[in-house]
């Protein structure tokens, strides 16, 4: 597996990041960070790049949320029943997580009951 996946080298912050580090930030009862942000997808720096290290890094280490909730955001799409169709590792991976990562990507609202934007767990 090492060998087809690459190692992270940096991580930088994008504009969801910032978002919930400041929200983080004034529920502590802090001002909100000006920090920079890349597009969405760019997030990831592979070890054996060049680049400049980020100042986000160390102020976003220090400023992280204890935990995130992304059911909360539109692009996750609502609690389905499987019923009989027994597919529940399925439903886990393709119809929550994927469905939920091609919307955040694609700026999709899945809270609805439209599976155009909704992958199937079948």
């Amino acid at each position: 597996m090492n060998k087809n996946m690459p190692k992270a080298r940096r991580v930088h912050l994008n504009k969801l990041a910032v978002q919930r580090i400041n929200a983080y930030r004034r529920s502590q009862g802090l001002p909100p960070l000006d920090l920079t942000t890349v597009p969405l997808g760019n997030e990831v720096v592979p070890e054996g790049s060049i680049g400049l290290a980020s100042a986000n890094n160390a102020t976003a280490a220090a400023n992280l949320p204890p935990a995130v909730d992304n059911s909360k955001l539109d692009s996750f799409p609502l609690v389905r029943n499987q019923g009989d169709l027994g597919s529940c590792a399925s439903f886990s991976t393709t119809y929550y997580v994927g469905t939920h990562m091609l919307g955040l990507a694609r700026g999709w609202n899945n809270k609805n009951n439209d599976n155009d934007t909704k992958l199937s767990p079948k």
